[in-house]
This record gives C-alpha cells, sequence and structure tokens, in this order.
C-alpha cells in the first residue's frame, strides 16, 4: 500500500529498479509537450510581431515603423518570417515526441537527434549572453547601465532560447533513451 505523494521503488524481473522508468513514463511525454507549447508560443509572438504588434520590442519599434519612410524593417521582417515556420517544424516536432500529430512517424531515435539539434541551435543563440547573466548575477553590471534593447535582449529573449534548448535537450534525451 503505497501513501499518497510516497515515493515507491519496484524492481523487475532483471532485478532493475523500476523508477526510471515510471518517472521516464510521465516525462516522456510531459517534457515534450512543454517543449510544443514553448515553440508554439514562440511562433506566436514572432506572427505577432509580423503583424505589427510591439509588446515586448523597444519603445517605438515595430515591424512597420522603424524605417525612416515607414517601410518595414527588413532585419526584424526577416527573423520573423524564418522563425514563424521553424517554431512550427519545432512544435511538430515535440509532438511527435510526444506521440501526437504526423511527426510521430519519424523513428524515435531520429526525432531525439533531431531534437538534440534544437537544443543545441537554442543553447548556443543564448550563449553569448551567459557572461552578461553572471555580471548582472554578482552585481558587477546593473541593468540600468543596459540600453532597453540591451535589457530586452539579455533579461528576456536569450533567457528564453536558453530554457527552450534546456526543455528540447531534456526531451532529446529521454527520446534517445528508449529502447
Amino acid at each position: 500500500m503505497a501513501i499518497e505523494g510516497e515515493l515507491v521503488l519496484t524492481t523487475t524481473t532483471s532485478g532493475r529498479a523500476g523508477l526510471r522508468q515510471q518517472l521516464g513514463a510521465g516525462a516522456s511525454r510531459t517534457c515534450p509537450l512543454v517543449a510544443a507549447a514553448g515553440a508554439a508560443a514562440f511562433g506566436l509572438v514572432h506572427l505577432y510581431w509580423l503583424v505589427g504588434g510591439t509588446l515586448a520590442l523597444p519603445e517605438g519599434e515595430s515591424l512597420y515603423s522603424l524605417g525612416p519612410d515607414r517601410s518595414p524593417s527588413w532585419p526584424l521582417l526577416v527573423v520573423d518570417v524564418v522563425a514563424i515556420p521553424v517554431s512550427a517544424a519545432a512544435v511538430l516536432l515535440a509532438l511527435g515526441m510526444a506521440h501526437v500529430g504526423p511527426a510521430r512517424r519519424i523513428g524515435p531515435r531520429r526525432r531525439g537527434w533531431i531534437a538534440a539539434v534544437v537544443a543545441v541551435l537554442c543553447v548556443g543563440h543564448a550563449a553569448p549572453s551567459v557572461p552578461d547573466w553572471f555580471l548582472l548575477g554578482t552585481g558587477s553590471t546593473a541593468t540600468s547601465e543596459l540600453t532597453e534593447m540591451e535589457w530586452l535582449v539579455t533579461v528576456v529573449y536569450e533567457p528564453v532560447f536558453f530554457a527552450g534548448g534546456l526543455v528540447f535537450a531534456l526531451a532529446a534525451w529521454l527520446q534517445l533513451r528508449r529502447p
């Protein structure tokens, strides 16, 4: 009889502890769903910016108001146009790892390695901000010393990339360790 909240160790017929298998079963489905939700949110933010939204952009900046003749900001346009389909692909991949959607037809090892590449790209994208996080964390740099864009990149955008990379790394690890 198990008490609610009690951690139960089981033993399989081969004598190996079944705890990892019990924990892995829920995590191997939950982690990809969290990755899918994060990728979907990321894509939706870029879609919002693509249609002219300004939330989480420096004051006065949007896709359609940066040019001197109110022409679109081409760098932001390119980032948004690329980020939306890449996010959609990441959502499909993550859902496939959770056994939902068309990507479930791809083998688990292939899905795992693709997720590992996504993880490396996300963490690699955020890596240049790690020294800034260290300086902010130790008090060597104050957030008041950062411009609005530097603050958004260091405190908002890059931590999101880093967290997404960690979630995809865990999802990849769970996918790759499956028999």
